[in-house]
């Protein structure tokens, strides 16, 4: 009996050490988050929606007046997040990391450099529409 217990207690700690597959791994970040860009001295608010998509995760963003926006070059490695916006003043890059239901990271655009801070949305919750 103690034997079995060792192996079946040996298989379950290889199981949870393991790396977690890529699903498990995306769906820590799919969902709705709402929070804020600070740059320049101001707070923008936002909201981002990722969801898994045909070719990987997938996202949109809510940022001053306009609504789902599309994000390019959306990743999720571990707990670090890596997103982008197309603007006029050129290509935002967000890095950030996600520690339980939030992210915190970098904003750059243009040379100028900034902030951001995203919330997970609750079930319940539903972003609304961001009027900046």
């Amino acid at each position: 009996m103690t034997r079995k217990f060792a192996t079946l207690l040996m298989g379950l700690l290889l199981a949870i050490s393991l790396p977690q597959s890529a699903d498990a791994q995306t769906n820590i970040l799919v969902g709705s988050w709402e929070g804020e860009i600070q740059v320049m001295g101001t707070e923008l608010p936002t909201a981002v929606a990722f969801a898994d998509g045909d070719d990987g995760l997938e996202a949109s963003m809510d940022v001053q007046g306009a609504s789902g926006v599309p994000l390019d070059n959306v990743t999720l490695d571990g707990d670090v997040v890596h997103f982008e916006l197309q603007g006029g003043a050129g290509v935002a890059v967000f890095d950030g990391k996600i520690e339980a239901d939030q992210i915190a990271g970098s904003f750059t655009q243009a040379g100028v450099e900034g902030s951001f801070e995203l919330r997970r949305l609750g079930d319940e919750e539903e972003s609304e529409p961001i009027d900046e």
